[in-house]
């Protein structure tokens, strides 16, 4: 069995020898060549694969007893040349998600001005959703929205200072909390290359809860200072969220790293330009979707 990228890992290898209904075959045949054997031979041959060595003349394998088809990059995975032309496909741009370049747009456009008028609402209004009291209030109530935002929400070079440190904290325990060294899958997109993941999410969490009690208590950093000013560190963290995507995107189009690319700045910018953008050892995706917004709260 191999997927849709054209891998076999060792789940795969160690099923070979069933037959299409799941039953195993009772009584295989033995032989140590494939090459000339009679077609009866080669249907009742029993592949030998291992960890180690993946039997490259197992019919089942994409080019399977062709092995200059083949390359072996992982103990294990074996690549097909069938296997290349599905990756290749996949790794191009073919339908469009999200509602295409004006869904995206209004997404990214939308949803910080969803998040201000919630905040404005629990936080002025005691949780409830206010509108305009009738079609001539509705632009003077946008003023007060917009007069909430301005006196309450803007962003300050305590919130910047507080944000951004916990970026560069969440960073720093990525790189020197222990943790497991997990190799991914190899990756088309990067020659088949494979990337090591430090899953040290655990220690870095009660690394954090230390910390910030630590913070607390020594009047340091108050953590009810976040909820008294949740509106300067919200835009703040809407701004970072930014810059670190735009700052991802026009590092893959610079370098030339870009991946599935539509052509359409709005759509790209909101896919994501890189695959897998990292600095050093820290995945950047990880980073930014898990060990910040997850770990942190």
């Amino acid at each position: 069995m191999a997927d849709s990228a054209g891998l076999r890992t060792r789940s795969a290898a160690a099923k070979a020898s069933a037959t299409p209904n799941g039953k195993s075959k009772s009584t295989p045949k033995k032989r140590t060549v494939v090459q000339d054997d009679s077609d009866e031979d080669k249907a009742n041959y029993t592949p030998k694969h291992s960890y180690l060595h993946v039997d490259l003349n197992d019919d089942q394998i994409m080019g399977g007893g062709k092995q200059q088809t083949l390359v072996k990059y992982t103990p294990g995975i074996v690549i097909s040349e069938q296997g290349r032309e599905t990756d290749k496909k996949l790794d191009e741009h073919s339908d469009w998600e999200f509602g295409g370049p004006w869904g995206v747009t209004a997404m990214m456009t939308l949803f910080p001005l969803l998040m201000y008028y919630l905040w404005i609402c629990l936080w002025f209004y005691d949780g409830k959703l206010v509108v305009p009291n009738s079609l001539d209030d509705i632009w003077p109530f946008l003023q007060r929205m917009g007069a909430h935002v301005r006196d309450d929400a803007f962003p300050t070079k305590r919130a910047f200072a507080g944000y951004g440190g916990l970026m560069v904290f969440q960073f720093l325990l990525a790189v020197v909390m222990p943790g497991y060294m997990q190799e991914g899958l190899p990756v088309p997109s990067l020659g088949y290359k494979t990337l090591m993941y430090k899953c040290n999410a655990l220690s870095s969490f009660y690394a954090t809860l230390v910390t910030c009690a630590v913070l607390h208590v020594s009047g340091v950093y108050r953590l009810t200072t976040i909820i008294e000013h949740f509106g300067e560190y919200m835009t703040v963290s809407m701004v970072a969220g930014y810059a670190v995507s735009a700052a991802t995107y026009f590092h893959a189009v610079a370098t030339n790293t870009t991946h599935r690319m539509s052509g359409n700045f709005a759509y790209d910018f909101f896919m994501g330009a890189a695959l897998n953008p990292r600095i050093g050892s820290v995945d950047l995706k990880m980073w930014a979707e898990v060990r910040i917004p997850c770990t942190a709260t």
